[in-house]
């Protein structure tokens, strides 16, 4: 069931990562490629079954 009060909790939360993390200038920065050496991806389920996106990340080694 979607509840007004828990999205309102999440967008909020939402905002403030936002704030403090500035994903904007850290998509700016740059990286070595030696840093990360191994990718990686993973797949799976939202509470209620549905199939989520797939998700990557890198591995520093």
């Amino acid at each position: 069931m979607l509840s007004v009060e828990a999205a309102k909790k999440m967008l909020i939360h939402t905002l403030r990562w936002r704030e403090e993390f500035a994903p904007e200038k850290a998509a700016q920065d740059l990286f070595h490629q030696e840093v990360f050496v191994k990718a990686g991806q993973s797949f799976g389920r939202d509470m209620e079954g549905r199939r989520n996106a797939p998700k990557s990340w890198l591995h520093s080694g």
